[in-house]
């Protein structure tokens, strides 16, 4: 079975205490989310269908939010 990882988005407003860099805030398709990093989970690949758009350009933000989740700083 072919899996992935994947993080929710949720709509400003809706993780009331986000931390800077563990939840960076995107744009998305014309709105602003914030990253939810330390709900990381793994699912099936076939249960998700991409919705976005390419977060390339957020890639180094991701990254840093991935670093704190795992080792804190």
């Amino acid at each position: 079975m072919e899996s992935i990882v994947v993080a929710p988005l949720q709509p400003v407003g809706a993780l009331p205490n986000a931390a800077t860099r563990l939840n960076p805030m995107l744009g998305v398709n014309g709105r602003t989310h914030v990253l939810v990093t330390q709900a990381l989970a793994a699912v099936r690949a076939g249960a998700v269908e991409f919705q976005g758009e390419n977060l390339q350009s957020e890639r180094d933000r991701i990254i840093q939010a991935l670093d704190f989740l795992f080792t804190g700083f």
